[in-house]
């Protein structure tokens, strides 16, 4: 018997452990890729579980190690634009499924209740969602749609009654992300005479007296988008624009997790490095404590090592209005700040007047130098000379010559304008996503490398 022992515990945990899977397998039919994903939701976004090749007679098999209720997203790939299709699996339940034309057969699921629930909210979403937005410049209009919008969704809330509590949580939280992400992301883009006609409204009504004090927002997607819309919408309700922006944003919530999301989404989004982000992990980094967002910054501080402070520029050369051709490498020996914009880029613009005082202040500095490069398509280079001759535009003014294929976009890569890159006088990294001209400092950085 005491031989024995040994293998009945590990039958035992064997067995414990099986009973812990659950799968979700099923076929695809007229689905033109060899491949398919699962993802899940975790800290308010999409994260990708498993891609699996498709076996030779269509079908796929995946398992979930940990079978507790979730939502479940379908996909094609590792990108999560990929995703196709939903599903809701309940505790410790498989689901076996045909997806056809790249949508799920309703039939293969084992529960209708929640694809009926699902449906639902879609309907209404596809009722009122984009008309929001196309009605955004007629006030009586888009007031119309908000209120039938907001009663759709109140009604819709009361209404989710499933068996299953933890799928009526998710579900009405789900109504709540998309109705109030909308509701947010509207405002932003309407007048301030229309905006204040938002604000009298039931819908804002209830935003404003229902702040996001938990982190249960961050189990569905878009969580984290609606985190960041929100803050937006208090930064404009607040009557003096913030000197910390982030710390304004961080104080808005009331929950660690919700901070700590905040500013893991602030640091990876505007690529924070070198002494700043040194600084803003010693002052915020305490609130990091999902092993998400642990993980995620792990993965950004490998990431970021190749542009950190002291390592050796990325060089470049383009074309000035004269068709002369500068390179970074030219000015080594001095400090130099890199402006990449665009003429098509309002944010850009709106610096434009902060970087002329800056070069201003160190007109008489022989050691700063001061380069634009315009990532303008090349059949709109007149376009780009005749608006820094327009503007009278200060420092060396220079045109990249792909677009945004162009090399100082993909070397640093920069997916979004504008971005201020400052090097020393050795030609070595400063910080590849500088503070822009508007915030001081900017100034400080460069005084420093002085």
């Amino acid at each position: 018997m005491k031989r024995l022992y040994p293998i009945l515990i590990a039958t035992v945990l064997l067995s414990s452990c099986r009973k812990e899977e659950t799968a979700l397998s099923g076929r695809v039919k007229h689905y033109p890729h060899d491949c398919i994903s699962l993802y899940k939701v975790t800290d308010g976004g999409f994260e990708l579980i498993e891609v699996q090749q498709l076996k030779a007679d269509s079908l796929f098999h995946f398992i979930r190690p940990k079978s507790r209720a979730d939502f479940y997203y379908i996909g094609v790939d590792d990108q999560a634009k990929t995703i196709f299709s939903e599903l809701y699996m309940a505790e410790g339940k498989s689901e076996k499924l045909l997806i056809e034309d790249m949508k799920i057969d309703r039939s293969s699921l084992s529960n209708q209740v929640f694809a009926d629930y699902r449906q639902a909210w879609k309907d209404i979403m596809a009722k009122y969602g984009s008309r929001v937005y196309r009605y955004r410049h007629d006030i009586n209009e888009m007031t119309s749609i908000i209120n039938n919008f907001h009663r759709a969704y109140i009604a819709y809330k009361a209404n989710v009654n499933s068996p299953d509590a933890v799928f009526n949580q998710l579900m009405t939280l789900r109504a709540q992300v998309d109705f109030e992400t909308i509701m947010l992301r509207v405002y932003s883009m309407v007048s301030a005479d229309i905006g204040n006609k938002m604000l009298e409204q039931a819908a804002f009504q209830a935003i404003l007296s229902n702040p996001l004090r938990s982190a249960d927002v961050l189990k569905v997607n878009q969580g984290s988008l609606l985190m960041a819309n929100y803050t937006s919408f208090k930064a404009r309700q607040a009557k003096e624009h913030p000197d910390d922006y982030l710390k304004f944003c961080m104080d808005i919530f009331h929950n660690d997790t919700l901070k700590g999301q905040y500013l893991k989404d602030h640091i990876i989004r505007r690529k924070v490095s070198g002494k700043d982000y040194e600084k803003l992990m010693g002052r915020y980094g305490k609130y990091l404590l999902t092993e998400k967002q642990k993980a995620d910054m792990a993965a950004y501080e490998t990431e970021i090592m190749k542009f950190a402070e002291g390592q050796p520029a990325h060089d470049f050369s383009y074309e000035d209005v004269n068709g002369q051709t500068h390179a970074l490498s030219d000015y080594k020996g001095k400090v130099v700040l890199v402006d990449v914009w665009a003429t098509w880029c309002a944010p850009c613009k709106a610096e434009i007047p902060h970087l002329e005082k800056l070069i201003d202040h160190y007109c008489d500095e022989p050691d700063v130098q001061f380069i634009s490069v315009s990532i303008d398509k090349p059949k709109d280079r007149k376009k780009w000379e005749d608006f820094i001759k327009e503007k009278h535009m200060k420092g060396l003014q220079l045109i990249a010559d792909k677009a945004f294929k162009s090399k100082i976009l993909t070397d640093y890569e920069i997916t979004g304008v504008p971005r201020f890159m400052l090097f020393n006088k050795e030609g070595k990294i400063v910080s590849v996503n500088a503070s822009r001209p508007s915030n001081p400092r900017l100034k400080e950085l460069i005084d420093e490398q002085l």
